[in-house]
């Protein structure tokens, strides 16, 4: 089995995420045991939880990424211009 790994948890009706490893997964209850850094055990239902993510690739970018790349050359025949999709 693979080393346990660090996962960032959004929970429905939790305010905050809840960051931890998985201990266990219990099929009966269909709960999800998360240990926190705390070593406090949440047991979570399965369809409570929104999404998992890794905590490495929690990074915020400042840049606007959905706009298309524009760029105008102005030359003496014509202007050209380049919009990406």
């Amino acid at each position: 089995m693979a080393e346990k790994q660090i996962k960032v948890f959004s929970v429905y009706k939790l305010d905050e995420n809840l960051e931890g490893t998985i201990t266990k997964m219990d099929a009966n209850t269909k709960l999800i045991h998360i240990k926190d850094k705390y070593l406090n055990i949440h047991k979570v239902h399965f369809l409570d939880i929104l999404s998992i993510s890794d905590t490495e690739l929690v990074v915020e970018s400042d840049c606007d990424t959905k706009r298309p790349w524009k760029y105008e050359v102005d030359s003496d025949d014509a202007t050209r211009a380049f919009d990406g999709d």
